[in-house]
């Protein structure tokens, strides 16, 4: 069991270089679709991310709420009580996560119609659509209940390096399969990698440290009543974010 000191020198230690990271993979990106498929195709993933990024405003209030209600019985190590924190705020990342899809599959669907483009037809745009979503509908589906139990316990450097393992595989499989001359579709569907690695290492963290965790335990739906409360913090606080948000 680490200390609080050790803690927070692994978290703050883990966010600074994820952020570093970050910041060098949106110029490193970019410039690889620009220079390999052409800005008009660089501005159209950019432009359906950032459709992507207000959509996850639906699970705002969700993870805030639900982390505040697992602290004290962390503290007290309650075990049945995080199972039905854990259990509810399950229900509500599914819940969540099916209007996220609803959200896709319309953006998917009319984006295309709306957005010409002679590069792309109507399915290679649907398809990408599709493939751009699928790091949210894994958030929502598996990852976030992870994310969860991680940040409450104050595990945010594993969290962090699931973001640095994620955005460094981004950088590589952009890199090695412009570089090979695969189509744009092909290349962001291959991302879906990157976001499998991500909620396969929180996933096996989670299960190996606290093995107790059940979440199909009895849901404690109260453990979230103030979710509307939180989610219109979370909206002031995440909409300018949302809007320069590229990976």
């Amino acid at each position: 069991m680490k200390s609080r000191t050790e803690l927070f020198v692994y978290n703050s230690s883990t966010m600074v270089a994820q952020t570093i990271i970050a910041m060098v993979a949106n110029f490193i990106i970019p410039k690889i679709l620009m220079t390999v498929y052409g800005s008009e195709i660089n501005g159209f993933v950019v432009s359906v991310k950032q459709f992507v990024a207000y959509f996850l405003l639906v699970e705002a209030g969700i993870t805030g709420a639900s982390t505040v209600s697992l602290y004290k019985p962390l503290a007290e190590q309650n075990i049945p009580a995080i199972n039905g924190v854990l259990s509810a705020a399950k229900k509500f990342y599914y819940q969540s996560g099916w209007v996220f899809v609803g959200l896709v599959s319309l953006l998917a669907i009319f984006y295309p119609l709306f957005i010409k483009t002679n590069l792309l037809n109507f399915w290679q745009m649907f398809i990408t659509v599709f493939a751009l979503g699928a790091t949210g509908v894994m958030d929502f589906f598996t990852l976030s209940k992870y994310r969860l139990l991680l940040s409450a316990s104050q595990r945010i450097y594993v969290i962090s390096f699931g973001r640095i393992l994620y955005v460094v595989l981004n950088v590589i499989i952009t890199w090695v399969l412009a570089k090979a001359g695969c189509s744009v579709v092909t290349l962001q569907v291959a991302l879906i990698i990157s976001v499998i690695a991500r909620t396969a290492l929180l996933q096996w963290y989670v299960k190996k440290n606290f093995p107790f965790v059940d979440y199909n335990a009895k849901p404690d739906n109260t453990s979230i009543k103030d979710r509307w409360n939180v989610l219109y913090l979370d909206l002031l606080s995440q909409i300018p974010s949302k809007a320069v948000n590229c990976i």
